[in-house]
C-alpha cells in the first residue's frame, strides 16, 4: 500500500510531529523523513534529532555485538 506521508504529516500539529520525530523504532523510515521535512519547513526541527538517532543506532549495535 502506498501512503503519501508528506500529506499525512502536513495535517498534524507541531506537538504531534515533535513527539513522532523521536520515535525512531515506531515509524517507517519514509514517515520519519516526512516528519523531519515538515518540521524543517515549519522551522521547528530540533537540532538534536540526528544526535539522538545516532545514539539509538550505537546502542543497538552495542547490544547486538554482545
Amino acid at each position: 500500500m502506498n501512503y503519501n506521508f508528506d500529506e499525512i504529516v502536513r495535517e498534524k500539529s507541531d506537538e504531534e510531529l515533535l513527539s513522532m520525530v523521536y520515535q525512531f523504532d515506531e515509524w517507517d523510515v519514509e514517515m520519519l523523513k516526512a516528519v523531519e521535512n515538515e518540521l524543517e519547513i515549519r522551522n521547528v526541527l530540533p537540532v538534536d534529532v540526528g544526535i539522538r538517532r545516532q545514539e539509538v543506532i550505537n546502542n543497538e549495535d552495542e547490544f547486538l555485538s554482545k
